[in-house]
């Protein structure tokens, strides 16, 4: 493999300065396959669209400025929500700040400067739940767009010496979306695994430091609910005022330590739609509470130890994480109240606590290779919960990974009963440009070996500039993982569908819809034979208006059914229609104001003998909801 480019980035005192630029200014074009399915240019043809970039930086911020070529006719610019860069023209830079090779910052901007950041790693792909303050500004031109991007020090964590200076791995990219054409500097090439690990090598950095700065975000929420009360089938109100803050310390210029109390819940965002019917293991929704998010790298693994989202009404909290040399370490501990409540009055850990430590250690080597440790422990009235596991992400040439995770953990319940249980991964892994892996499954439950098989159809486009479409279609053979009565899990055969359209008649209004389908038959042979298991339908409705880059109003219609064969499926069928309404003020993360109103309606009726709700029934209100909610940044 070729040596990545070397050059010295030249720093000052002004804000920009031509003369102060990357060595070579020009970005030296190279299309990256496998951007989508279809259409893509060639590995490491030259671009359609000349692209220059300037980088400089001062004791404060860093700078990178990009003169784009393109018709006025097919740039694709809109006035969007934050992060909502998925079909317009985007440009932005990769900054590996501990030159690791392994973990990098991106800084995205569309042309008029609609922002989007976040963390990459080599392990687990791009994270947008990374948010930091920063700044952007476009503007398009007659022959193309200009972009200024301006990274504060303060914003992003790297090691400083003192007396000398440092190299940070540096890429740039630029999405020309009318071409379905991605650009990298340095050339990228799928040809060789890992993005990262083929930046430049920004050398010369000294006199920067990200500060020893803190952070307060105070925010607060009212909530005002009418809820239908199952038990007594009467509805019921309930209003809540609820306050808290988020401290975040940088004691060293690598070392952060965060502090909670009350932390932020988040609901103004509703989780995207998923199928959630007939897994055997938990369905992951994404965190979006912001205390858990900054390098939650951290706490990764190949097989999920750490689900921050099952620590549901916490109070306190506390976390570090750090990263000296080639060290990287973590730690978190907090509290949560929601198990206690759910315990009835006078049973044991009735307004308990619960308590959840996370510890995590990884050694990183020079060829884009780890070993990690992992240990986590909850507790809770007399009864826990122990995993520890270990890792290894070893590179063994310059296109195969070998991934391998070892796991053991430890159970105690109130009677002080124990059990013990085991679990491993192995993974090899290759990525190149002519390669296809088809992949067989075999899983045992309940001491039945079940052998799956799937077949995949992808297929998307956005070469309209006012429409995006994307689909894709599985089918083979899955258990029933969740049999009526006494049957034991058995093999079906499965349809998903998943579609997705996205059309934005203005450049102010988009307009979206999705449906998830999925539908389990029983195979010959088997309890369901020649007949349906479950039929599953999810539907989302998405509307959204940008006034200005600060004020939007965003509709979400949801619709979700489950048709079961209950004489063969553990379910009940169910209907549900969900209305949200959101009026948003973000003036960066961390400051920002909501108004918010949802509204639900399930399928039930109501059983005049015992009085009580059944399901399958009529569509029938069964919660509504109006919050307010505000935050405010305050970084020193």
């Amino acid at each position: 493999m070729a040596s990545p480019r070397r050059s010295a980035w030249s720093g000052g005192r002004t804000r920009f300065s031509c003369e102060r630029r990357f060595s070579p200014a020009r970005l030296l074009a190279a299309a990256r396959a496998g951007l989508s399915d279809h259409g893509e240019p060639k590995d490491l043809e030259p671009s359609t669209q000349p692209t220059a970039a300037y980088l400089s930086y001062d004791a404060a911020n860093v700078y990178v400025a990009f003169v784009c070529t393109q018709p006025r006719g097919d740039i694709r610019a809109r006035l969007q929500k934050r992060e909502d860069l998925g079909s317009d023209d985007v440009v932005g830079v990769y900054l590996d700040t501990f030159h690791d090779r392994q973990r990098a910052y991106f800084f995205f901007s569309s042309p008029v400067g609609i922002q989007g950041d976040g963390v990459i790693t080599e392990t687990s792909g791009e994270d947008y739940s990374f948010d930091t303050q920063w700044s952007s500004d476009g503007r398009v031109t007659d022959d193309g767009y200009v972009v200024l991007i301006t990274v504060p020090f303060k914003a992003m964590r790297f090691p400083v010496r003192a007396g000398s200076s440092q190299d940070w791995g540096l890429g740039l990219v630029r999405s020309i979306r009318a071409n379905n054409e991605s650009v990298f500097w340095p050339a990228n090439t799928q040809r060789l695994a890992g993005l990262i690990a083929q930046f430049a090598t920004a050398d010369g950095i000294a006199g920067v430091s990200p500060g020893r700065n803190i952070q307060f975000v105070p925010h607060g929420t009212f909530t005002g609910a009418r809820f239908l009360d199952d038990g007594s089938a009467a509805y019921a109100r309930k209003n809540e005022w609820r306050a808290g803050v988020d401290i975040k310390l940088v004691p060293r210029d690598a070392l952060t330590l965060d502090f909670t109390i009350n932390p932020d819940f988040s609901q103004v965002e509703s989780d995207e739609p998923q199928v959630t019917v007939n897994q055997r293991f938990e369905v992951f929704f994404q965190e979006k509470r912001p205390f858990f998010l900054e390098n939650a790298d951290f706490f990764a693994a190949p097989l999920t130890l750490f689900f921050s989202r099952r620590i549901r009404d916490p109070q306190v909290g506390a976390r570090m994480t750090g990263k000296y040399g080639k060290w990287a370490t973590g730690a978190l501990v907090m509290d949560d109240r929601a198990p206690g409540h759910d315990v009835e009055p006078g049973r044991r850990g009735f307004e308990d606590r619960a308590v959840d430590v996370v510890g995590s250690a990884r050694r990183d080597f020079a060829n884009q290779s780890n070993v990690g440790l992992i240990a986590t422990s909850r507790t809770f009235a007399g009864a826990g919960n122990q995993v520890a596991g270990a890792s290894t992400h070893l590179r063994l040439d310059q296109n195969w990974f070998l991934d391998v995770h070892a796991v053991g953990s430890h159970d105690t319940d109130v009677s002080g009963d124990t059990r013990h249980g085991a679990a491993s991964f192995v993974g090899l892994i290759r990525n190149g440009r002519a390669f296809y892996r088809h992949a067989l499954l075999s899983e045992t439950v309940g001491g039945v070996e079940l052998g799956q098989r799937e077949d995949l159809v992808q297929f998307s486009t956005s070469t309209l500039r006012w429409l995006s479409f994307d689909a894709t279609a599985l089918f083979g053979t899955r258990p029933n993982y969740t049999p009526a009565g006494q049957l034991t899990p058995f093999l079906g055969d499965f349809q998903d569908v998943a579609f997705g359209i996205q059309v934005k008649p203005v450049s102010r209004l988009s307009l979206s819809e999705t449906l998830l389908w999925n539908r389990l038959d029983g195979r010959d042979g088997t309890p369901a034979e020649g007949a349906r298991i479950f039929e599953n339908r999810i539907v989302r409705s998405r509307a959204n208006y940008q006034f200005t880059r600060e004020w939007s109003l965003r509709a979400i219609l949801d619709y979700n059914s489950l048709d079961p064969n209950v004489a063969v499926f553990h379910g009940e069928r169910s209907r549900h229609f969900g209305a949200d309404v959101l009026l948003t003020w973000l003036a960066h993360p961390g400051t920002a104001f909501y108004i918010g109103y949802t509204d639900g309606y399930d399928g039930q009726r109501l059983d005049p003998t015992r009085r009580e709700l059944m399901p399958d029934g009529a569509l029938r209100s069964t919660g509504r909801q109006l919050f307010v909610k505000s935050s405010w940044l305050l970084r020193f």
